[in-house]
């Protein structure tokens, strides 16, 4: 058996791959409730002092757009945002490259 957090994984060329089925859940969120109801989007990196390049930003994008268009923008969370005594995904998420991503949805 084997078990992935994540319904997909972004590396940073770009390169998207799905590691789980949107019908199964994740582990990707912290809070049962939210894994019950929501995709699991990690990027590769450690961006704690960093954003992640351009082509993995928007490489996200492009998965929820083609994938989850059903998702209103208001609805695309980081990590953080759901587990507040978390820093993934970055210090500069929130303040720097949270826009990029959800304008480019």
């Amino acid at each position: 058996m084997v078990f992935f957090a994540y319904h997909w994984l972004i590396r940073p060329d770009g390169t998207a791959e799905r590691l789980l089925e949107d019908s199964y859940i994740g582990w990707h969120a912290g809070d049962w409730q939210i894994n019950t109801r929501s995709a699991g989007i990690a990027l590769s990196g450690n961006y704690e002092a960093a954003i992640p390049p351009l082509p993995q930003i928007e490489s996200a994008a492009r998965v929820i757009h083609s994938y989850y268009p059903h998702v209103s923008r208001n609805s695309i969370v980081g990590h953080r945002e759901v587990r507040k005594d978390l820093t993934c995904p970055g210090a500069y998420f929130l303040e720097m490259w949270k826009d990029m991503l959800v304008s480019s949805v």
